[in-house]
């Protein structure tokens, strides 16, 4: 989101819609890669000028005030795979699947320039910040904090270990949400009715999914369950 627009990376292109009025969106406009087969996965929330990762294929600079939205520049390092990406003032901060860390001056969005990098990582995902410190999903490697209070030398402060790999992260107060890329699954054979009927009640209310091995709608006198 960038103020009352939502800005909608995927297939080949960057969509943009208006969301002033939030229950009837409206399509503005989208940029198409012209030679499509590029996946754009992440965009920064801001206007006039987004940036947004295509992983191997670069980071683009698009402006989102055009509609549709036009191409300012494309920033390719080659085979070096850009994934999440956060801006803060004249600053982009991106998470390089190969690379970790690395932190773009974008005073000429059209030639951007590197000012620092941290390596290290496992492969980096996605990040978020505050002040002057950065967390990075860093897949097997965890959830990495690293101070950027010198851009030109972020340092490592701590790791924290993840259950699963830490593919997302979202940083609000003081407490950090990360997206370990798991799911809960439970199955069973030989079942009786008493055996599952309270528990499918909580799983569908939570939102959760109860079928037969087939994929067929549960029924609580059968004699499979898998819930997930």
């Amino acid at each position: 989101l960038a103020g009352n627009r939502a800005l909608v990376p995927g297939a080949s292109g960057l969509s943009v819609f208006d969301i002033t009025t939030p229950n009837a969106p409206v399509f503005l406009g989208r940029y198409q890669q012209p030679l499509g087969g590029i996946q754009f996965y992440h965009a920064t929330p801001s206007t006039p000028l987004t940036y947004v990762a295509a992983r191997d294929d670069g980071i683009y600079v698009l402006n989102v005030a055009n509609t549709p939205p036009a191409l300012v520049a494309v920033h390719d390092e080659g085979t070096r795979s850009f994934e999440g990406l956060l801006l803060d003032g004249t600053l982009l901060y991106v998470a390089t699947h190969d690379d970790g860390l690395r932190i773009y001056d974008v005073t000429n969005p059209s030639s951007m320039t590197l000012t620092g990098s941290l390596g290290g990582f496992s492969n980096a995902w996605a990040l978020d910040k505050q002040g002057s410190t950065v967390l990075v999903a860093d897949a097997g490697g965890g959830l990495k904090v690293v101070d950027v209070s010198n851009p030109a030398a972020p340092a490592l402060l701590a790791t924290a270990p993840t259950s699963g790999a830490a593919q997302d992260v979202v940083w609000k107060g003081n407490q950090a949400y990360v997206a370990c890329g798991r799911f809960e699954v439970f199955w069973e054979i030989n079942l009786h009715p008493w055996d599952v009927a309270a528990g499918t009640l909580i799983v569908r209310e939570a939102g959760g999914t109860v079928t037969a091995f087939s994929g067929r709608p549960f029924c609580e006198f059968g004699v499979v369950a898998l819930a997930v």
